[in-house]
């Protein structure tokens, strides 16, 4: 077992070492405290330890004016007997590290527990100042199973219990309608999706990716939060965990209707799975850079996260996946744009 990990781990090294040749990347700085001085704007995409419970994301945007805003907080797993929290483990010494002592708001995008998880040890642990609730569950009236109806009751469990403590401040069924107030000179955040005309519904023929992609699952998924974050004359936008058959049929035409079918930054849709590739090609112009958020699980990181990676640097767009790099840092003064990356930060896929 020892061997084949260490040949593993060898392995992945040497592709990390190739790639980051390949598009150039900056070594990644001992602290941040230079980019966050009051003339820049950060934007960490975190690398989730998936502990066998899905990709996992987490981003942290930290504005010139000192604040602090987490778009989901990574895996919690809590339909295992697994221990660890992203929030605990990775988060918030990601966060004490580079001298952040509250976070001022918070987006939960959807109820899955690789996006929700982290918050289920940070919630009474770490200070959060505001807490923005996607809300949204999909029924057609069956029962949920049992894994999804754990999921939703941890999920609104601990997003009750931070209510009591915090009166006033859980703002519940975000969508493209929900104001933030986040904005601040030369920084504009927006909710874009899901529209605030109304959910959207299944989509035709809809192509299962596994055996347990049920409607409730990928709905959940196709009505997650998306943010646009504009700085200056740049634009980073996380599009959520939205999948490519929702993207094409509902996402890009309500947002190229509003001009918003664009962006220097992305976070790529379903944590960058290739299948969105004619989606992403088609936003004009085309980003800079896009993310993919994949995590440790050994189907993403091993196949999908180099292919994800592959297609859209073929497409002239430069390409970071966790699962490759690690942490990854995007920084802009409003034009120019820096990317980081810390592969340090890579998680070996322990299956017991």
């Amino acid at each position: 077992m020892k061997t084949a990990k260490a040949d593993s781990n060898q392995t992945r090294r040497t592709f990390i070492k190739t790639t980051m040749s390949a598009v150039g990347v900056a070594a990644f700085p001992a602290s941040l405290s230079a980019d966050v001085d009051g003339r820049r704007f950060t934007f960490a995409v975190l690398n989730p330890d998936c502990m066998a419970g899905g990709a996992g994301q987490c981003v942290v945007m930290l504005t010139p004016g000192g604040k602090c805003y987490l778009y989901d907080t990574a895996n919690g797993c809590p339909h295992t007997n697994k221990v660890k929290n992203n929030g605990k483990d990775i988060i918030v010494p990601w966060l004490k590290a580079h001298g952040v002592g509250a976070i001022d708001g918070l987006i939960i995008s959807h109820y899955h527990a690789d996006h929700f998880g982290g918050f289920l040890w940070m919630y009474d642990h770490f200070p959060i100042k505001k807490v923005f609730d996607n809300s949204f569950v999909p029924s057609d009236g069956k029962p949920l199973r049992e894994h999804d109806a754990i999921e939703l009751a941890r999920a609104r469990g601990a997003l009750d219990d931070w209510e009591k403590t915090h009166p006033g401040m859980l703002v519940r069924n975000t969508n493209s309608g929900t104001p933030l107030g986040w904005d601040e000179d030369g920084v504009k955040f927006e909710v874009v999706w899901p529209p605030k005309e109304g959910h959207v519904g299944p989509v035709a023929n809809f192509r299962k990716t596994s055996e347990t992609d049920f409607p409730y699952h990928h709905l959940l998924n196709a009505n997650s939060t998306g943010l646009r974050v504009t700085v200056g004359k740049r634009t980073f936008f996380i599009a959520g965990d939205i999948q490519e058959q929702y993207v094409t049929a509902y996402m890009r035409p309500y947002l190229e209707k509003k001009g918003l079918w664009t962006c220097d930054v992305l976070v790529l849709p379903s944590h960058g799975n290739a299948r969105s590739r004619d989606d992403v090609l088609a936003m004009n112009p085309r980003p800079k850079i896009a993310i993919g958020a994949i995590g440790n699980l050994p189907s993403w990181m091993i196949a999908a996260g180099k292919t994800s990676q592959r297609v859209f640097l073929e497409a002239g767009i430069e390409t970071y996946t966790t699962n490759i790099h690690g942490d990854i840092v995007v920084t802009t003064d409003g034009d120019a744009l820096s990317v980081s990356t810390d592969p340090s930060k890579l998680y070996a896929y322990d299956p017991k």
